[in-house]
């Protein structure tokens, strides 16, 4: 008899006289009850049944967000990777790689870990195999996302245990291709693979589900995107021109793949091919291309053909070595960007370097003081500020704060309401017009193009003046960046506020990049120089600031 839930509405009897009367007219209701259930509604189909529905789709990420800030993505340096190669005499192109995170973020409820979320598009068809607890292989059927109420249930034995295979190719025009067995004459899970094209999206879903009678059973599909994805973007807004052609191709890539429906294992051919970047004018100058191939260091994009305004060149020396992994998605950026120079922006000396504009004093040092003085003087010294914070609490020369220390850490997003890829500026920022302080990944890539070295002699003094790292565009020999080594304007362990200190000894710069984790600072010794995180805050404490153009 199938287990059935009763709703028996029963009196509690208080005499004792009545408890067997009770006993007696329960029973008889039960039997009367259970033999119309069985009779009526009794259905051996409803047994196994399985709705399928797709829960979400995801690619790998290899981003680590960290908590406490919605805004502080910490994308780990060593996976952002930048190259750069010339265009011609008078620009050069910047491609940046960057992990790319889905489009939405769910908290996991038992880790609160972020899981990356992708949202498919209706129609998109896929398939569902069926094993049985031996891995023999039952059934399978087609379903189209958002249509499967209308494509019926699967229909299997309760009680059983299962595993579900659903495989898709991201498509809604074309079904996913039929799986084929080692030997067709036993179909079994260890020997069922899957072949597709190398530019197909093959996603990719397993569970094992043991079926409970009398009752709908829910398969929820979150499907695993197996191949790159690459969406290359080319921004030649620099050179106020427009993009009219782009022909390139990324290498290396296999024009198949043979899944194991078991493993997920992929079995590639042994040659290589390169896969297309397909461009054409579109708003965003942008094109997606899918990549298959396993995990390596050495991928490469070859520019053929690129066409800013009435300017064409061709066969662009290889960016190489680029690191790809496959089920990842990325982002790559190709920057057309004039060659590294001096200028003046929004009224503010500056180098341009990277790509990047920067002002080429600190913050509170007149714009007339030579900025490559040598040997330096106080002169270029500037003002330090606590952490988001509009006011500075000690001159260039001072030694001690001033009145304007505050003993309450301003929040996580005071320098920076956007994200780190697309900051902006708040009213708390002390840069001039046009410019904003700079996030981690925007002093990062700093980094990346100067060579840095050191100017005057490194010495811990109240008074000492004339250290810097003196940071040489890798482009240009003749431009650079000087940055006084003004130390910081330190607190205790009780987070008091006690002066100068490391004067002539270190470069100590704030970024806007804080979150719970810490906050981001370029610091420089004599015979060191990068980019750290304070993991402990320190927001309180002064430091100097060199902007960056907006």
């Amino acid at each position: 008899m199938n287990i059935l839930k009763l709703n028996l509405g029963i009196q509690q009897f208080h005499n004792t006289g009545h408890l067997i009367p009770a006993v007696l007219l329960l029973c008889s209701l039960l039997t009367f009850s259970c033999a119309k259930q069985e009779d009526k509604n009794y259905n051996p189909d409803d047994n196994g049944r399985v709705k399928v529905r797709i829960s979400r789709a995801s690619f790998d990420d290899e981003i680590n967000f960290k908590s406490g800030s919605t805004l502080f993505t910490d994308y780990p340096l060593s996976n952002r990777q930048t190259v750069s190669v010339d265009f011609n005499a008078d620009y050069y192109l910047t491609a940046t790689l960057t992990p790319e995170p889905s489009q939405q973020a769910d908290k996991n409820p038992s880790t609160k870990a972020d899981i990356i979320i992708d949202l498919l598009e209706n129609d998109v068809k896929y398939k569902i195999v069926v094993f049985d607890p031996n891995g023999g292989y039952v059934t399978e059927k087609n379903y189209s996302h958002q249509n499967e109420d209308t494509e019926g249930d699967l229909l299997l034995d309760e009680y059983k245990e299962y595993t579900f295979i659903a495989y898709s190719i991201n498509s809604s025009s074309t079904a996913p291709p039929d799986m084929t067995f080692t030997n067709p004459n036993v179909k079994t899970l260890a020997t069922a693979r899957v072949s597709v094209p190398g530019n197909a999206d093959f996603m990719y879903f397993k569970k094992k589900l043991t079926l409970v009678a009398n009752t709908t059973n829910y398969l929820e599909v979150a499907f695993k995107h197996l191949f790159s994805e690459i969406t290359t973007k080319i921004d030649v807004s620099a050179t106020g021109y427009t993009l009219n052609a782009f022909e390139a191709t990324i290498s290396p890539h296999k024009n198949s793949a043979n899944i194991s429906l078991a493993s997920a294992a992929i079995t590639r051919p042994v040659a290589n091919v390169t896969a297309p970047v397909l461009f054409t004018p579109n708003p965003t100058n942008s094109v997606t291309t899918l990549i298959n191939s396993p995990e390596n260091t050495n991928t490469t994009l070859t520019v053929s053909k690129i066409t800013v305004g009435e300017i064409t060149e061709t066969n662009l020396p290889a960016i190489t070595n680029l690191k790809i992994t496959p089920g990842v998605r990325y982002n790559l950026t190709l920057k057309i960007t004039p060659n590294d120079k001096y200028l003046v922006h929004q009224g503010i000396p500056a180098a341009q370097i990277g790509g990047q504009i920067w002002a080429l004093h600190n913050v509170g040092v007149a714009i007339n003081q030579d900025p490559n003085q040598s040997p330096i003087t106080s002169q270029l010294h500037g003002n330090y500020y606590q952490f988001g914070r509009l006011s500075a609490v000690a001159g260039p020369t001072s030694i001690t704060e001033n009145s304007n220390w505050n003993a309450t850490e301003a929040p996580y997003t005071a320098w920076n309401t956007g994200t780190e890829l697309a900051p902006v500026k708040t009213a708390t920022d002390p840069c001039p017009a046009g410019f904003r302080v700079p996030t981690r990944m925007q002093m990062a890539q700093l980094v990346a193009n100067v060579t840095p070295t050191n100017r005057g002699s490194f010495a811990e003094s109240n008074t000492h003046y004339n250290a810097a790292k003196v940071l040489t565009s890798k482009r240009n020999k003749n431009i650079w960046l000087v940055l006084p080594a003004q130390g910081l304007m330190n607190t205790n362990t009780a987070n008091a506020p006690i002066g100068i200190d490391n004067r002539g000894n270190t470069v100590n710069y704030y970024t806007s990049s804080a979150s719970s984790a810490g906050v981001w600072r370029l610091i420089g010794s004599e015979t060191t120089f990068g980019l750290t995180l304070l993991t402990d805050g320190d927001l309180l404490q002064g430091r100097t600031l060199r902007c960056i153009a907006e």
